[in-house]
């Protein structure tokens, strides 16, 4: 079983979005799961698919402002979203258009560590714990806690995250 992923490149608050039977599948339907992605929180479907780098996409008028995505270099799984926008500076006698190039999202594949043996309950499990971690996370950059109570709310995180794998692989042999 494998799952498709997306994490957001500035806040790294990671999305699990959908689960296929193999990797080829879900490389396969990558492109429509970033669509589908962009649809739902940035409101729009458009996306081109970029050549090499993301330099071109800055230097070359012909890209226009919107999205673009293109395979990563490291990393084959990996799409890396990116957004060109152009900032309008205002001048005396005339305006400055800067071209800004930001890379969004990335998305990926991983495989599930529990093998073909999970159900939807231990896959509704996992996406609740991922759940959790975002609100943490959340909670830690919207209060700026000092490190002392980050650290306490990490080992209760680390400690409720060693539960949940230990009963899932209980329910497992079971």
């Amino acid at each position: 079983m494998y799952f498709t992923y997306c994490i957001h490149a500035q806040t790294y608050i990671l999305s699990v979005l959908k689960r296929y039977p193999s990797k080829k599948v879900a490389l396969m339907n990558m492109q429509h799961d970033i669509e589908d992605f962009l649809e739902e929180y940035k409101e729009t479907r458009e996306i081109q698919e970029l050549g090499n780098s993301e330099e071109k996409l800055l230097n070359n008028k012909s890209y226009k402002d919107g999205f673009y995505y293109r395979r990563s270099n490291m990393y084959q799984d990996r799409f890396n979203v990116y957004e060109k926008s152009t900032e309008t500076v205002g001048g005396i006698v005339w305006n400055s258009y800067i071209p800004k190039v930001q890379k969004i999202l990335i998305f990926s594949v991983f495989e599930d560590p529990m093998g073909p043996k999970v159900n939807i309950t231990q896959a509704t499990l996992l996406k609740k714990s991922l759940a959790s971690i975002q609100v943490i996370k959340q909670s830690l950059t919207d209060n700026k806690l000092d490190n002392e109570v980050q650290d306490e709310l990490i080992k209760e995180l680390k400690d409720c995250l060693r539960q949940r794998r230990k009963a899932i692989s209980d329910s497992i042999v079971n």
